[in-house]
Parts: structure tokens; C-alpha cells; sequence
């Protein structure tokens, strides 16, 4: 896995750790992973390049088993509490990643799935979504990334409910 040397050398950011579901049947057709950058891993590697962070030198692990039910691997659980301890952040694509993490006792950050369907789904709307949800960890100011042909009314909206910007808390006691 190329991702791990790059992570080693790359000591001027912070390291993220991406949790996604499981690999989808065109996933596991094509035989690409969230290293590989395509499919649902390509808007989160566009918002992470645009963010300044580098792809390669994150880390990316899938929390449910590949076939069958959604059944949460404990190999994947206990790896996840190991690279928090270590000091990694956490970060979880999506809310069933998010629930399982959060009825594990693990924190984490909170991201709408780059596979989101709708209003998330164009390209700098998540990735102002990214920026803001991992401004905190990066030590940068959240800037307010908007598109230009977008309504006022839109804009409106997105002031007022930024949704899903805000970290799942570190605290597990809080109920999350």
C-alpha cells in the first residue's frame, strides 16, 4: 500500500484516518479502493487536495464487512482505537459509519459520504463541507467557498443551516 510511506513523510499535516462504509459492487468490480481516488473517492480526494491536504498521505479503512449484512468488523474497531490513541484523527463518511463509531466509543469527526446524492453533491459544495469540518484539526480559518452561479436564495439557506459541519463530540460520556 503506497499510502503508508507517503503518510511517513508527510509531517507538516496532520493524519487523518477516512472510515467508510464497505467497497460497492462497482468497487469491488473495477478493484479500486478510497486510495485509488475513483468512484465515491474522488470528490473526497478533489475537497482534500483543495483543503491543501495531500490524499496519499492519509489513511483509508472500510468498517463493515464486504458481503452480507452491515455487520461492523471488530479487527476495524480495535485497529481505529489504536490509531487514536496514537493520535490520529478519526473521521467518519457518513452516518451509519458515524452511529457505529459513536455506539463504540470512538471519536471522531463527521462527514457527509462523498457518494451523497443532492444538494452536497456539487464539487465546492463539499469541499467547503470538508474545509469546514476539518478546519478545526487544521488550524486554519473555515472560509466561505461559494459558487458563483448559486441563488441568493441558496446562499440564504446555506448561512443559515451549514448542515453537517459540526464534529461529533470527543466526548462519549455526552452521548455523542
Amino acid at each position: 500500500m503506497p499510502h503508508r510511506r507517503d503518510a511517513r513523510s508527510c509531517q507538516s499535516f496532520p493524519q487523518f484516518v477516512f472510515v467508510g462504509e464497505r467497497p460497492s459492487m462497482r468497487a469491488r468490480q473495477m478493484r479500486v479502493t478510497w486510495q485509488d481516488g475513483r468512484l465515491a473517492a474522488k470528490p473526497l480526494h478533489t475537497a482534500l487536495r483543495a483543503c491543501g491536504i495531500p490524499p496519499v498521505a492519509q489513511l483509508y479503512l472500510n468498517l463493515f464487512r464486504t458481503h452480507g449484512p452491515l455487520t461492523v468488523k471488530q479487527t476495524a474497531l480495535r485497529r481505529l482505537r489504536r490509531m487514536e490513541r496514537a493520535g490520529l484523527t478519526i473521521v467518519a463518511l457518513g452516518r451509519r459509519v458515524a452511529q457505529a463509531l459513536d455506539a463504540a466509543g470512538i471519536p471522531h469527526l463527521w462527514l457527509v459520504h462523498p457518494a451523497a446524492r443532492g444538494y452536497i453533491r456539487n464539487t465546492a459544495r463539499y469541499g467547503a463541507h470538508v474545509r469546514a469540518t476539518l478546519s478545526a484539526t487544521l488550524e486554519i480559518p473555515a472560509r466561505q467557498e461559494r459558487p458563483p452561479a448559486e441563488t441568493t436564495e441558496g446562499l440564504r439557506e446555506a448561512d443559515v443551516s451549514p448542515a453537517g459541519t459540526h464534529p461529533v463530540s470527543r466526548d462519549p460520556s455526552t452521548g455523542g
